[in-house]
């Protein structure tokens, strides 16, 4: 998991590099239904950003060779997968945060990898790294 200390300057992508697990659709969630509606740009893109986001956080960074590699694999240009991105936020389907290129895939629809790990990454996300205790995920052994 990416140290939350490194986060204000970004992560450094390899990206091919801890993006290999499987990934969990939820298809009892709304979402889902939403997501075999999508426009055929928009589902690109979204299957695109599931293949590059990080294992065990649903996260990535899309900008470098990201972007190149999202470019490459649906053929479209930076201005439509950028319009994209922002029809996949209305929609909920990622969660911008407030580095700039950092989105995350949104855990009630998607999860790549561990599911705990996942919510524990996006919980000490919004929490800035101080997860109050009652609201901590704990595993359970």
């Amino acid at each position: 998991m990416p140290s939350l200390k490194d986060r204000p300057q970004g992560i450094p992508v390899n990206v091919g590099k801890d993006t290999g697990k499987d990934i969990i659709l939820k298809r009892t969630n709304q979402l889902f239904y939403t997501y075999q509606k999508l426009r055929s740009d928009d589902r690109a893109v979204l299957d695109s950003l599931l293949q590059y986001a990080n294992n065990d956080t649903n996260q990535l960074m899309l900008g470098g060779a990201t972007l190149d590699a999202v470019i490459g694999t649906t053929g479209y240009t930076e201005a439509t997968i950028r319009n994209c991105i922002v029809s996949l936020v209305k929609q909920t389907f990622i969660m911008k945060t407030p580095i700039q290129t950092e989105l995350l895939i949104n855990p009630t629809f998607a999860i790549k990898g561990n599911e705990l790990a996942v919510w524990k990454f996006i919980q000490s996300v919004e929490y800035c790294g101080n997860v109050p205790r009652e609201v901590l995920f704990y595993s359970i052994d």
